[in-house]
């Protein structure tokens, strides 16, 4: 533990842990005892959170896109365009950025299948604070262009390279672009 503090006259006091693991192992114990007495413990609600929505279309609602974050038990507090502040007026892109609460935020979903009128499709989502996950292995901690599994980019499959009759051994990674090439 690194810090303990009253919230409410005695009855409700927060603990802040050094580590999750820590955090998890304290919360797993069936029974925990103050002065004598048996008390409850759980897990703080946190705060509201962002979220990064991205490959849907400027012609999809916000309030579509919302309702179906909330099939994920997501609460949309609100919902907005990423404007792009770098250009002269703030042009507006297909990104938004949503602030939301959850109860537990594994909930939230990495792609969210979306359909609106003729138009399908699915968008991906990245939860502030949350390492991100590679859409090719499906491993958290790096993104698909970082990924060091095999990749078939013709049958785009993992385990074997497809790419102009290559194999594995004719295929290098440059280090520098982090991208595979022939070698020769």
């Amino acid at each position: 533990m690194s810090a303990i503090g009253q919230l409410e006259n005695n009855l409700k006091w927060e603990i802040v842990f050094n580590f999750v693991d820590n955090k998890e192992s304290f919360l797993e114990h069936a029974q925990h005892f103050v002065k004598g007495r048996q008390v409850s413990v759980e897990s703080l609600r946190r705060g509201p959170r962002r979220l990064r929505i991205l490959r849907v279309p400027m012609c999809v609602p916000n309030g579509y896109i919302s309702s179906i974050v909330a099939k994920h038990h997501v609460k949309v507090k609100r919902i907005d365009y990423n404007y792009e502040r770098n250009r002269e007026g703030g042009l507006s892109s297909n990104v938004r950025i949503a602030t939301v609460e959850a109860s537990n935020w594994d909930l939230v979903p990495d792609t969210l299948p979306w359909s609106f009128d003729s138009l399908k499709g699915s968008a991906l989502i990245f939860l502030q604070g949350r390492p991100p996950r590679c859409y090719r292995c499906q491993e958290q901690g790096h993104k698909f262009f970082k990924c060091d599994r095999l990749y078939c980019r013709r049958c785009r499959r993992l385990g074997h390279w497809g790419v102009g009759g290559l194999q594995p051994s004719d295929v290098r990674t440059d280090s520098w672009q982090g991208t595979r090439s022939g070698s020769g």
